[in-house]
């Protein structure tokens, strides 16, 4: 039995073969079907997995401010949150 992945190229292969298309359609069919493979290819990220990659992201520019500006507010000792006022 053959995969999903064989039996799309297989049918990529019939069409090129049937179609007869001008160069500038070419690239955007082979465009199409390179973004259809990538976005085949590409696992389920859960919930989970996405929060860390945006933390993991926060701090690593979080790290880079630092090391360009120096340490943020919140970590001098003398910085306090100004009071809301109503």
């Amino acid at each position: 039995m053959q995969t999903t992945s064989e039996n799309n190229t297989i049918l990529y292969r019939f069409l090129d073969w049937i179609l007869r298309l001008p160069e500038d359609l070419k690239l955007q069919y082979t465009d199409a079907i390179f973004a259809m493979e990538e976005s085949l290819k590409m696992p389920y990220v859960s919930y989970v997995e996405r929060r860390g990659k945006a933390r993991g992201a926060g701090l690593l520019l979080r790290g880079l401010l630092e090391e360009r500006f120096g340490p943020s507010l919140r970590k001098r000792s003398n910085w306090r949150r100004p009071m809301p006022t109503a």
